[in-house]
């Protein structure tokens, strides 16, 4: 005798547990950590048990799971586990790269003029570089812009990067090092007027870091 699957069961419950997942993962009140967030976490924490109770008691699965050897079954564990850890846990930098899965929680708006600022330097043959954190250090992949460093870690984070950025790529580059950074706005006009370009952006220099190295005595 074969036995109908509850409604409940996949295909039909992941519709629901998607749909949930994604309410309160990214629906918060702007504009973004609020204190809805806990009440966000619990509640992915519970459609995540949701879908868990679902996956071992769907025949299938449990089949596939059995058949895997216990030395596959424990790397699988704990990758899940690992994933699992990083996705709650507020410190996701503490546990990279098993971080949050909030990496965009919002957009810019609808605003006329979007800016963004950059760091640039300028070598000792007089050339002007881009000094990207990706570049500079391959393993970092910065996600907060450069406006809000100071404001989320503390006064001085932007002077320190635009100063640890210089180093490093005067490391890798003795023969044309940089001698000062620039930190620049960028600005470019979503709604140009008829006729103008807005592929060219306007520039602003914010501020000047000078790193040439202190003359001997």
């Amino acid at each position: 005798m074969i036995r109908r699957a509850p409604w409940w069961f996949p295909p039909i419950s992941y519709v629901g547990i998607g749909a949930g997942v994604y309410l309160v993962s990214f629906f918060h009140l702007p504009p973004y950590k609020t204190p809805l967030l806990p009440l966000a976490i619990t509640g992915q924490l519970a459609l995540l048990l949701v879908m868990v109770r679902v996956l071992w008691k769907w025949p299938p699965f449990a089949a596939w799971l059995a058949a895997m050897p216990w030395a596959h079954r424990l790397v699988f564990g704990l990758l899940l586990a690992g994933m699992i850890l990083g996705h709650f846990t507020l410190n996701g930098r503490q546990w990279f790269p098993f971080v949050a899965w909030e990496i965009f929680p919002h957009a810019e708006g609808n605003a006329d003029v979007v800016t963004a600022q950059q760091f640039y330097g300028r070598t000792a043959s007089g050339a002007k570089v881009r000094l990207l954190v990706e570049r500079e250090f391959p393993s970092i992949i910065q996600i907060d812009r450069i406006e809000t460093l100071d404001r989320a870690y503390g006064p001085g984070t932007t002077d320190d990067l635009a100063l640890a950025l210089a180093k490093r790529y005067n490391a890798n580059h003795p023969g044309d090092p940089v001698r000062a950074v620039d930190l620049v706005q960028t600005s470019v006009d979503l709604h140009p007027p008829a006729g103008e370009s807005r592929t060219e952006p306007s520039w602003k220099l914010l501020k000047s870091y000078d790193v040439s190295p202190a003359p001997s005595r």
